[in-house]
């Protein structure tokens, strides 16, 4: 196998890509909400900068913020008690950001390329056997015809529905797969 130099995009997940993409942005959210709260409780406008334990940094700010007042040095969940700061939000955003941190996909991280030479030539034979059978439907009068002609190439291409167009098949190309 010689390595490509350029290596050729031949397939993009992008129901995968879309699906992380709006997890990072609900997380993103979560995230903005946590912020609002944090200053709303704190009465200022102090920004959190620990996301994973923002209840931890709230309690922290609250003895900082009190701390003249604070004259038993009680520690913050005791203070927010006794001041009747409900921190019930705090907590469940708290939670919901820390099932959902999320890095921000990348389109990268969901191609999948040719690397070899082997598997450049085989992406293009591929798109020579799509092209051929588009150029064919015309003439085909039936989808019958059209399904007999696709199923002799049926390793090496497959139907996408969601663009109703045929595609290359990422493991023919990528592996050694056989009719």
């Amino acid at each position: 196998m010689i390595k490509n130099e350029k290596q050729t995009p031949i397939y993009f997940d992008e129901q995968s890509y879309n699906q992380h993409l709006k997890e990072h942005q609900a997380m993103l959210e979560t995230k903005k909400q946590m912020i609002k709260e944090f200053k709303k409780l704190l009465n200022s406008q102090l920004e959190p900068t620990n996301f994973e334990n923002i209840v931890d940094e709230f309690y922290s700010c609250l003895e900082l913020q009190k701390k003249e007042v604070n004259t038993m040095n009680l520690k913050g969940n005791k203070l927010a008690s006794l001041l009747d700061i409900n921190i019930s939000n705090l907590l469940a955003l708290q939670s919901r950001y820390n099932l959902n941190t999320i890095v921000e996909p990348t389109t990268e991280q969901y191609t999948t390329y040719a690397t070899t030479s082997e598997e450049l030539e085989k992406y293009n034979i591929c798109l020579e056997v799509i092209k051929t059978i588009d150029k064919a439907k015309k003439y085909t009068l039936s989808i019958g015809n059209l399904n007999t002609m696709t199923q002799a190439f049926s390793p090496m291409i497959g139907f996408n529905h969601a663009i109703q167009s045929f595609v290359p098949n990422v493991g023919f190309i990528k592996n050694n797969l056989r009719g």
